[in-house]
């Protein structure tokens, strides 16, 4: 005899057999369930598809179930889908699609473990039902949720509201973490894997490199409708290239870089490749590669291990790109003094001294709050006027650490001509003549920082095909070794 399972679903409640997946279909008004409604499951897009009618147990309104582990009609995620496809449909109601990952849940019994997934209430909603800004979600949902009923994108994070809820073509986005009243970055890792002998080489992302990567961009200061602030980034690391896949010249070719499909138009994607140092990013666009040699096995060091933060630096660095960023930040002005961003060469891996590691790093995305510098006007006395010595210290770090290229500080003195007497820096009162601040060879530069969080906040969805704008065909930053000076961009110790 096979065990029964109760499961409570809002103020219902069902029984599923051992190793069934199943739930409600509930009238979205009254919450109530709902009969002689046909619910199709299908586990892939080229998969077949498996009908029941409600309710599958007279003693449960609106109740459905499918035995997960018999036969033909095992409900199991298939090839080319993230979760599985629940189609509902009755007489006098709309017909809806919803998208559920399928995760089975665990129960020990006296006859062995028993397994069981359920949905959340499938609700229907009866023909002609306000959805006034046709993002899925009709508008008694928008009103219970939170979101905005005249907004399809409620946080403007490029993926609407009614997929973030309930899901779209084949990902179930709620159950990546997705909300759609806080903004969402998504990013499609696929990452070199493969074994040579008994020795296996991973350009995988440890879980270290990614819980820094997500309180990195959780810490933006940019404000969400829940009244949260940051931004919620979920990586989904899930197919493994090849030996012979090469990062810089396949990333963007989506027959061989591992883009899903389903991701395309909701995901950025990135390819990992273990090797020399380089990176490269469409600006503005989906696509990006970062190759870093490979980190030890050791996972008790990684918070000082150098290696993850290479691995680190350089992925936030050319995701950046991605998110309309560009070395200086919305110019191709590299090296600016004032523009404290990891997306700047004088900056990206290293902020006033920080080391190169996860656990002491400091490097960050500017806010945007110095003001200019005008090289041919500069003053070494009052370039930074309202800012204290603390706030432009980091100026004694500057290019560190390796091309020795710092300015001397002294309290709100900056010697930006790099001139001494007798060894000492000497800090001049008054106009320099026109000088070269930011290693150029241009001394007629004015110099700006830029906010790159509100930059990002604009970005995150007007370069998503979801949001209307597809950006493939934006230009590639290409990031080599070395710099416009022709010097090594890094040198590792």
């Amino acid at each position: 005899m096979k065990t029964k399972i109760m499961i409570l679903v809002g103020t219902m409640a069902v029984w599923l057999q051992a190793g069934c997946f199943g739930g409600f279909v509930v009238d979205g008004n009254s919450n109530t369930g709902l009969n002689g409604a046909t619910v199709t499951v299908t586990t892939c897009p080229s998969c077949a598809s498996h009908a029941k009618v409600t309710p599958i147990d007279p003693d449960y309104d609106g109740s459905w179930k499918f035995d997960a582990y018999e036969g033909d009609k095992a409900i199991l995620v298939g090839a080319g889908a993230d979760a599985v496809r629940v189609r509902v449909e009755k007489t006098g109601y709309i017909t809806r699609t919803f998208y559920h990952q399928v995760q089975y849940k665990t129960r020990t019994t006296p006859d062995g473990d028993r397994y069981y997934d359920i949905t959340e209430n499938l609700r229907l909603f009866p023909v002609g039902s306000a959805d006034s800004d046709g993002d899925g979600l009709y508008d008694i949902e928008e009103a219970a949720l939170g979101t905005n009923q005249w907004l399809s994108d409620t946080d403007n994070d490029g993926i609407p509201d009614g997929w973030e809820v309930w899901g779209y073509n084949w990902v179930d986005y709620k159950r990546l973490g997705c909300d759609p009243l806080r903004k969402d970055l998504l990013v499609d890792v696929d990452y070199q894997h493969y074994k040579i002998g008994d020795v296996t080489t991973s350009a995988k992302l440890s879980d270290a490199v990614v819980a820094k990567a997500k309180e990195l961009y959780g810490s933006l200061n940019i404000s969400n409708p829940d009244g949260s602030t940051g931004v919620n980034l979920i990586l989904v690391q899930d197919d493994k290239l090849p030996q012979s896949f090469n990062c810089s010249t396949s990333y963007a070719d989506d027959s061989q870089n591992g883009f899903d499909p389903i991701h395309r138009e909701t995901f950025r994607h990135a390819a990992l490749c273990e090797g020399t140092h380089s990176g490269r990013a469409q600006i503005a666009g989906q696509r990006f590669f970062v190759q870093e040699e490979q980190i030890n096995a050791d996972i008790s060091d990684d918070q000082t291990e150098e290696e993850q933060f290479w691995w680190y630096s350089t992925f936030v660095h050319e995701l950046g790109h991605n998110l309309g960023l560009r070395h200086g930040g919305h110019e191709n002005l590299n090296r600016k003094p004032n523009y404290p961003s990891l997306m700047n060469y004088a900056y990206d891996v290293s902020f006033n001294g920080s080391p190169l590691t996860l656990q002491d790093t400091l490097i960050q995305f500017s806010p945007g709050i110095l003001p200019d510098l005008d090289e041919p006007e500069l003053s070494e006395k009052n370039s930074f006027p309202g800012f204290s010595a603390a706030d432009i210290a980091f100026l004694g770090h500057y290019d560190d650490p390796w091309r020795g290229m710092a300015f001397d500080v002294s309290g709100v003195w900056v010697n930006w001509n790099r001139n001494s007497l007798d060894g000492i820096p000497n800090y001049e009162d008054g106009w320099l003549s026109p000088t070269d601040i930011n290693q150029d060879s241009d001394s007629t530069r004015l110099l700006a920082d830029f906010d790159d969080h509100a930059a990002i906040e604009t970005n995150l969805s007007i370069t998503l095909p979801a949001s209307g704008t597809e950006a493939d065909d934006r230009p590639p930053v290409i990031e080599s070794i070395l710099d416009q000076d022709n010097a090594p961009r890094f040198r590792k110790k």
